[in-house]
């Protein structure tokens, strides 16, 4: 793309199939005994807290007989969104690996355009200048903030060369990891201090 020249911008539907998560009709009610169907890590609100999504620490549920597996199952490259709550949050689906589905407070869009790379949407919907766009666009549905998935898909979405989205995907997972590393030392960090501080009174008091 050469300097001043203006960049494409797609509708969000048009890059892939956008659905909502997995319907409740499909999700065992709490203490519902379902051991007979496949088991599944059911993912919500608290499940979207990073650019790359993590294994959930729930434990996996069984479905019943009839769940939509192949649909709604995560795969790799699919890009979660959060459509119950502000502030909007995507994540991306780095691993397949883990059993996973969305459940309804999500939407999923699973790239089918060759001309989109999972991990640079995802990078881009937690931006400023998309977040900006997003807020707008709720709806109140019972006191609850809803982003609806005909609104969703009509969002642009700038679409640079695909190389240019697998560097900027690189850059926001790279800065992600440097986070967390950080973050995790000055826990790690905090620990040591609280430790000391507690000898320090012990031996004080002997």
């Amino acid at each position: 793309m050469s300097p001043g020249q203006r960049m494409n911008a797609v509708p969000l539907g048009k890059l892939g199939e956008l659905m909502q998560g997995l319907p409740h009709r499909f999700t065992p009610s709490r203490g519902q005994e379902q051991a007979d169907g496949p088991a599944f890590h059911l993912l919500s609100i608290g499940d979207i807290a990073g650019l790359a999504l993590r294994p959930p620490d729930s434990q996996p549920v069984h479905l019943p007989h009839g769940t939509p597996v192949n649909k709604y199952a995560l795969r790799e490259g699919d890009v979660l969104m959060t459509i119950r709550t502000r502030p909007f949050r995507a994540a991306v689906v780095l691993n397949d690996s883990m059993p996973m589905m969305p459940t309804q407070n999500l939407a999923v869009l699973r790239p089918r355009s060759s001309d989109l790379h999972g991990p640079y949407l995802a990078a881009y919907l937690n931006t400023p200048e998309a977040q900006a766009v997003l807020d707008g666009q709720y709806t109140q549905s019972a006191a609850t903030p809803l982003l609806k998935l005909s609104t969703l898909s009509e969002i642009p979405i700038p679409l640079p060369p695909l190389e240019l989205q697998r560097r900027i995907a690189e850059l926001a997972l790279g800065f992600e990891d440097e986070e967390r590393a950080a973050w995790s030392a000055l826990d790690e960090r905090r620990v040591l201090v609280q430790q000391s501080i507690s000898q320090a009174i012990r031996g004080g008091l002997e």
